[in-house]
């Protein structure tokens, strides 16, 4: 069960039947939502007024949109510039075509067809106008009020008021509310008569949920030493090459534990591996056997990523394998056959996440569709999902994000159409792995998605390249580009003379974007590591330029 406020219609209702410990357990995964709609503020600092907009999805007339936004403190927006109309261009989907606050008032002295009369609903003055080619028009003597994004163009159109439409709310002064919102979901349950004195008896609990609004970022630090030089008391030099066997050695995914023990998988001796080192990246020799674990699957078979369950354990993929290790690095053999899940549906897996209710997704595949396999929490497949991209291939699935309402987003490169190029593709599947939307975006020429960065208000970043350039976008929880973060929504940042690419991003606990990566020297690859601002400027107190390789 989802119980969602705020968004008009009637939330779900529940039975169980079973014993006290099965209903428990049931209960145990209901998820709450909070309304989507969200306040933007076109901040002084950034050229605006300081004003607060709401984009609301709901469609209706222009004189119920017009009265809603009243009801809500606001007025349907004025538009008096190209900066502003920008600024609500990047509030909606690009496919939107909401209603703004301009309409003709036909009994004014200066009315005529098709451009006398025409007013903002606060009386500013009509001064600037964005007009669609041959509009405003008229079109069956009907068409008396304002639509935004014609077709897609940040344009303007007269349309007729009674037709239903999406619309923007703006406020003079923050309508954010102070205090924290609150919320209750009743369950209802009945008692059969089979315990105690007969008849069929009703009990009614109300459980109270808080929302609490996401928690600021710390201050930066203060730095006693330059934070883009490397740290020599680190090994020396601030580097390390960390060698294990004579064969091929390498770490492909990492996490620094609570502990401050480093979590690693990727290759020993050219076969697939887990590892955990202490803090200075010496081996853990309480992991594992003496360290890690390497799983004989054939030379070249390599772990690629990782998830760690409720219950510490550690879920582990690549190619064609899928393996969970105990806590302790020990392979667990509660899980598939002996520890170790064969899945030639996926092929490549790149992407493990463990949902709330334990079972496992696998996403990935190369130079092919979008493959997706869900376990449950012992291994058994119970379901296998294709996306294609058009004619399926030159697709690269990279990283998997499970949303809080059930929704999966899979990540990665997209061929589009069957013309050689490619895209950022994101496919928006609900938890019965039926496809809701795919977004792709053809930002440049030899594009890649290597990672995503989930971000603490449900958006997310991608990590990869575009023009041969390290290249982030920053999207909303739905999966569309976010219009607000660097130019439309992507930062491209040069750092070599050749091919520069992200791999991983961090966030920081003041807020900022680490990203690291590698940059083309013109004769081999330097690791790089950028620094930028939650808006996508680079952050210039690192190295003074936001880089360093």
């Amino acid at each position: 069960l989802t119980y969602i406020t705020g968004d008009g219609t009637t939330d779900a209702s529940m039975s169980f039947t079973g014993t006290v410990a099965d209903i428990n357990a049931a209960l145990a995964w209901i998820s709450f939502q909070p309304a989507v709609n969200e306040f933007f503020q076109w901040t002084v600092e950034s050229g605006g007024n300081g004003h607060w907009y709401q984009f609301i999805p709901t469609t209706k007339t222009w004189d119920q949109a017009k009265a809603d936004a009243e009801t809500r403190g606001g007025y349907l927006v004025t538009v008096t510039s190209g900066a502003e109309n920008e600024f609500v261009s990047s509030l909606h989907p690009g496919s939107a075509t909401p209603w703004l606050g301009g309409y003709q008032n036909r009994s004014a002295l200066n009315y005529s067809e098709p451009n006398g009369a025409w007013r903002w609903v606060t009386s500013e003055p009509w001064s600037y106008v964005n007009w669609n080619t041959s509009q405003p028009d008229d079109a069956g003597n009907a068409e008396h009020y304002l639509q935004g994004n014609f077709s897609g163009t940040k344009k303007w159109n007269d349309f007729t008021g009674s037709s239903a439409l999406p619309y923007v709310v703006e406020y003079d002064v923050d309508p954010r509310p102070a205090a924290i919102k609150q919320a209750t979901l009743s369950i209802t349950t009945e008692d059969l008569g089979n315990v105690g004195p007969g008849g069929l008896r009703t009990d009614t609990d109300t459980v109270s949920i808080a929302i609490n609004a996401v928690p600021p970022f710390a201050p930066s630090p203060t730095f006693t030493t330059f934070p883009w030089v490397l740290d020599d008391t680190f090994d020396g030099d601030g580097r390390m090459a960390v060698s294990i066997t004579a064969g091929v050695d390498y770490i492909a995914n990492m996490q620094v534990l609570p502990t401050g023990k480093i979590l690693a998988v990727g290759a020993v001796n050219d076969r697939f591996a887990i590892m955990r080192f202490n803090a200075d990246f010496t081996l853990d020799d309480t992991f594992g056997d003496g360290g890690g674990k390497q799983m004989d699957f054939g030379a070249g078979l390599h772990a690629k990523s990782f998830a760690i369950d409720s219950s510490g354990r550690i879920i582990v993929v690549g190619g064609n394998r899928v393996v969970r290790f105990t806590a302790a690095g020990a392979v667990d053999t509660t899980f598939g056959t002996a520890g170790v899940v064969v899945n030639d549906h996926v092929g490549q897996c790149h992407a493990v996440k463990v949902q709330a209710d334990g079972r496992i997704v696998v996403f990935g595949r190369d130079n092919n569709y979008f493959r997706v396999t869900r376990y449950s929490s012992t291994g058994v497949a119970d379901a296998n999902w294709q996306y294609q991209s058009n004619d399926g291939y030159n697709s690269y699935g990279r990283d998997v994000i499970l949303r809080d309402d059930g929704d999966i987003l899979l990540l990665g490169r997209g061929y589009w159409n069957g013309v050689d190029y490619d895209s950022f593709r994101i496919t928006r599947i609900n938890a019965d792995g039926v496809e809701e939307q795919v977004f792709r975006y053809n930002l440049g020429a030899d594009e890649f998605i290597n990672s995503a960065l989930p971000l603490p208000d449900g958006k997310f970043l991608l990590i990869g390249r575009v023009d041969g350039d390290l290249a982030v976008t920053r999207h909303l929880a739905s999966g569309e580009i976010d219009l607000r973060f660097g130019a439309n929504g992507i930062v491209k940042v040069p750092v070599l003379n050749s091919t520069d690419e992200g791999f991983r991003a961090t966030l920081a606990p003041d807020g900022k974007i680490v990203i690291t990566g590698f940059a083309n020297n013109g004769v081999n690859q330097d690791l790089i590591v950028i620094r930028m601002n939650q808006d996508g400027s680079l952050d210039t107190s690192f190295n003074t330029t936001g880089k360093v390789s």
